[in-house]
């Protein structure tokens, strides 16, 4: 049984990697936003000082690339897969088949991961460093922020699961995928960082998982001063939000499934 999952995330890495002119173009996408972020950002410190709220224009711009380009990675949208399967009645052969439809889909969601982390993760992780030296500490933290990214995964895929599964009565994901990445983006800090929120907003961020999805992860490797309590907290505060996502993510499946309508076939 694994096997076959597996294929389906070899199949997902390789058809991501086939498509070359859709590979430059995200590429190309990926460039001309941080050269947007780097210039919009300069801009605002030019006009309001060397800091803002105790960060110089390094400590936002290194954050705010770092946080998008995690965002970037984990997130591979496949609601909208479930969505062109419903409209052209392909739904129905993934859901005969079998295997679970949740770890089918999730086993495509890795494949296209990896192939984020490859072409865009690493890339610019390496670029940070190289750019901005002394904002990466990587050591044993490594091992820490691999696993919470996992954890993130999981989250990000139950999110995109659920506004996919939507479909199966909306027909369309349009609107409900529109405001998960706004939302997530807004309140992972991948727009503006979490710590220029008022008073209200961070503390709804604090009680949200996009927070400890993106920042707190990326804290490990930026924060020399986390101890093994902080780790914990991050640590089980995910493992919290991943246990509940999950279940809502099966429950919505169940209950959606009872009414999709199938167009396409």
């Amino acid at each position: 049984m694994l096997k076959r999952y597996r294929g389906i995330i070899r199949n997902c890495f390789a058809e991501e990697l086939t498509y070359r002119e859709h590979f430059i173009v995200m590429l190309l996408i990926s460039v001309v936003y941080y050269i947007v972020l780097y210039f919009v950002w300069k801009a605002i410190y030019a006009g309001s000082g060397s800091s803002i709220n105790g960060q110089t224009f390094a400590d936002t711009f290194v954050n705010l690339a770092l946080t998008s380009c995690l965002v970037q990675c984990l997130s591979s949208e496949i609601e909208w897969n479930i969505h062109f399967t419903i409209l052209d009645g392909n739904i129905i052969i993934k859901m005969v088949r079998p295997l679970n439809y949740m770890m089918y889909m999730l086993s495509e969601k890795i494949g296209y991961v990896i192939t984020h982390i490859i072409t865009n993760g690493i890339p610019v992780f390496l670029v940070v460093m190289i750019l901005f030296p002394g904002y990466l500490h990587p050591g044993w933290n490594i091992v820490m922020f691999v696993f919470c990214m996992c954890l993130s995964f999981l989250m990000m895929f139950c999110l995109e699961f659920m506004a996919g599964v939507f479909a199966f009565y909306t027909q369309s994901v349009w609107g409900i995928s529109t405001i998960k990445n706004v939302v997530v983006g807004f309140f992972a800090g991948s727009n503006v960082p979490l710590s220029f929120f008022p008073e209200g907003l961070y503390r709804i961020a604090q009680i949200l998982p996009f927070k400890s999805m993106y920042h707190e992860p990326l804290r490990m490797l930026m924060d020399t001063s986390m101890d093994a309590h902080a780790y914990i907290r991050v640590i089980g505060f995910q493992f919290g939000w991943c246990i509940l996502l999950m279940a809502a993510a099966w429950i919505l499946f169940k209950i959606m499934s009872k009414r999709l309508d199938i167009n396409g076939g």
